[in-house]
This record gives C-alpha cells, sequence and structure tokens, in this order.
C-alpha cells in the first residue's frame, strides 16, 4: 500500500515535540511505499536539527522570495504605524504561503495530514475551509500533552476536535481531553503510540564526547538531563543527594542542562564539591555511559525522552510517578528497570523519598545490578521500527474506512 504523509509542525526548533516529529519522518521514510513530507507553520529552524533530518523526507515549508519578505516587512511597519497592537503581522506572507500549501494539497494528493501541537492544528484548519467541504485527506492530530492546559473545551478544541479523522495520544492523561472531544466528534478514532529515540540521538557522528572528571572504582554517579527549571525537579534532587551524601566523597551528582535557572543553582550550591553542573551537551547519552543511576524529578511529563535515554544507557531510573513514566520502567510482566517517587500534596516530588531512593541503589547494589539488567529489555518498547509500523497501521485503518 502506498501513502503520502504530510506532518505539520510549529517550527523547527528543539523541543520535544519537534524531536519528535522529525524521528517520526525519519522513520516513516524508511517504510517502503511511504512518502514522507514535512511542512513548518511559521519558518523558524534550528540547523543542528535539521541536519537530522534524512534526505528522504522532503520538507515542503514556503520560503518567501527576498522581494515578498521586503514587501512583507514594509506591509508590518505600515499596519503598526497605524494599527499598533491590534495590527496582525505578516499578512502578505500568509497570503503567499497558504496559495503555496493549497497547490500543495491539490497538486500531491496526501493520504494523511497529521499535525503536531495547538499552533500547527489551527494552521491545518486554516488550510481548508471545512465549511465548504471535506478534504480528501484524512486528519490527524498528535497529541504532546499542550491541551491539558486548558480548560477544555477550549474554542480553539472546538474548532479543531470537530474536524479531525484521527488522534494518536501519548499518555492516559490525554483521556481526560478526549473524552471531551469525543463528545463533538463521535466518528473520531483515537490510538495510544509511544514514540521512540532517533538514530541520530543515538549514535551522535564526530561529536566530541564530553568526559567527566576521572572517578575512583568505588564512586557511585547520579544524573539528571533535563530542561533546567523548577518543575523539572532539579532544586528537589539537589536536596536529596545533599540529605543522603553531603559528606560522602565516594558519591557524586551531574546536572546536564543549560538555562539562566541552571546558573541560579550552580551559583547557589557551588560549594558543594560532589556536585558538578556540567551545562548544556549535544551528546547526553556519552556522559549516562559514565554515570550510574539516572533520574526525573519532574512535576509533570507525558514520556520524557532523558528516560529512554537512560534506559538505552543501561542505568537504573529513579523517577517521579507522572504520565506514562511508570510504564516506562516497568513492563506488563512486572519486570522492574527504577524506582517510583510520588508527588506530593503540593503537587512536588517528595524529596525524603527521593534520598531514599538514591540511598537504596547505593547501599543495596543487588537491587541495583537486577534494575541495571532490566534496562535492555525494557528499552526495546521504544524500537523505532515499531512506531512507524504502529502508525502506518493507524494511517490504514482511516484510509480504508473512506473506500469502504
Amino acid at each position: 500500500m502506498t501513502i503520502s504523509v504530510l506532518l505539520v509542525i510549529p517550527n523547527l526548533q528543539i523541543g520535544g515535540a519537534e524531536v519528535t516529529v522529525v524521528n517520526l519522518a525519519n522513520s516513516l521514510s524508511r517504510v517502503p511505499g511511504v512518502k514522507v513530507y514535512l511542512l513548518e507553520a511559521y519558518i523558524s529552524r534550528n540547523p543542528n536539527l535539521v541536519q537530522t533530518i534524512s534526505p528522504e523526507v522532503i520538507i515542503a515549508s514556503y520560503e518567501p522570495g527576498f522581494l515578498i519578505r521586503i514587501i512583507d516587512s514594509c506591509v508590518n511597519f505600515t499596519g503598526n504605524w497605524f494599527q499598533g497592537k491590534n495590527f496582525r503581522k505578516d499578512r502578505f506572507f500568509h497570503f503567499f504561503q497558504l496559495k503555496y500549501i493549497r497547490n500543495l494539497l491539490n497538486r500531491t494528493k496526501f493520504d494523511i495530514v497529521n499535525s503536531h501541537l495547538p499552533a500547527a492544528d489551527f494552521f491545518v484548519y486554516q488550510m481548508w475551509d471545512f465549511r465548504k467541504s471535506e478534504p480528501d485527506w484524512k486528519w490527524i492530530v498528535s497529541m504532546h500533552g499542550s491541551y491539558e492546559y486548558y480548560q477544555f473545551p477550549h474554542p480553539l478544541s472546538k474548532v479543531i476536535f470537530k474536524h479531525v479523522d484521527g488522534v494518536l495520544y501519548l499518555s492516559d492523561k490525554n483521556l481526560r481531553v478526549l473524552s471531551e472531544a469525543e463528545a463533538l466528534n463521535p466518528g473520531m478514532k483515537t490510538m495510544k503510540l509511544y514514540n521512540c529515540l532517533g538514530d541520530w540521538q543515538l549514535r551522535k557522528k564526530n561529536e566530541r564526547m564530553i568526559e567527566l572528571p576521572k572517578r575512583s572504582e568505588n564512586t557511585f554517579r547520579y544524573i539528571l538531563v533535563s530542561r533546567p527549571s523548577i518543575e523539572k525537579g532539579w532544586e528537589e534532587v539537589i536536596h536529596a543527594f545533599i540529605m543522603m551524601f553531603e559528606n560522602n566523597q565516594n558519591v557524586e551528582l551531574i546536572l546536564c542542562g543549560e538555562s539562566d535557572y541552571k546558573v541560579e543553582m550552580q551559583k547557589k550550591y557551588c560549594s558543594y564539591k560532589n556536585i558538578h553542573f556540567i551545562g548544556f551537551c549535544s551528546d547526553p547519552i556519552s556522559l549516562m555511559k559514565q554515570c550510574d543511576v539516572g533520574v526525573l524529578a519532574s512535576y509533570f511529563e507525558s514520556l520524557p525522552y532523558s528516560i529512554m535515554e537512560y534506559l538505552f544507557a543501561g542505568l537504573p531510573v529513579i523517577a517521579t510517578r507522572v504520565g506514562e513514566v511508570p510504564d516506562m520502567l516497568v513492563n506488563p510482566q512486572g519486570l522492574k528497570a527504577g524506582q517510583l517517587i510520588e508527588i506530593s500534596e503540593s503537587g512536588k516530588p517528595d524529596v525524603k523519598k527521593l534520598a531514599q531512593c538514591m540511598i537504596e541503589y547505593y547501599n543495596n547494589r543487588a537491587l541495583f545490578e537486577n534494575h541495571k539488567n532490566a534496562t535492555s529489555t525494557l528499552f526495546e518498547r521504544f524500537n523505532a521500527e515499531k512506531w512507524a509500523a504502529d502508525y502506518i497501521d493507524f494511517c490504514s485503518s482511516l484510509i480504508s474506512e473512506s473506500h469502504g
């Protein structure tokens, strides 16, 4: 069966959803009979992410020429002068962009249009006048947890979910939104589908591996890799580590990530010699392989990439019981590759429990080895080939319904 898929994303800056779309595009491009196009609604690109896109993926974004850019800038300047904040920018650009995309839709005859994140969902809605006719293609929305921030039904959600043919979701927490969305569109099909790591994340080429300071044979290392922020639980992890290991020179905490919050934490805890702030690392798995235990104490998550990376690197994991994290660390047969921390009534990780989990791995090496040996089995569920096959099965079911 030949399938043509258009993946739509707001932009190609580095973020969880954007990385997911690139990984999905690359995985689908390796499936025989599948043609993959990638469209940015609002062109803004991180060159490092763009370089990871397979040559088989066709980037279909509209890129205006020099003249249109100049005219658009003049229109924006004039509009701002007369209307101020009420002026909607880039009208001239969007006119030609919409014309380009509608021509692309008519010329290519896509089977599936799959939008990611609310901005892209609304962009797809604008691409087609649903008041006049239903499109020939099937519309899939992939949920990344954004709609949960709104009190459903959000006005945007009402518009979107009334017209979609299918929804792919990551976590059971998405079901709150979906249960009400299905009332707007009873014929909508849904499926839970996990993401996976891309080849480019697992096997870095020409990257200089960051070497951590040499450690003695008895040194035990914990590592936290995430965007540094309050809700990622950085300070809770630091507090738990200090609580258990303040005077233990055989234990180290590695914190990987860059932001203003990281700078703040580094200044605050610079006196602790066994806490190391690494900053940004383009190849975090190389760091993980120099450590023993992965930690993630987020206040909320869907399907965190860092846990996939910990499992791939062979690290047992200490993480909060949020989103799909429990299922990521325990398979249906009961095999465990980590320990779970409850979220307290305040909505934050339980620091005492976090500290207990840290000390338990340090003192109970049999438990540590048992969970470490399970990591490779737990990681098998994030297989790129299986992800692509399940995705195509879902698309095929939508297409066959229209032909049936």
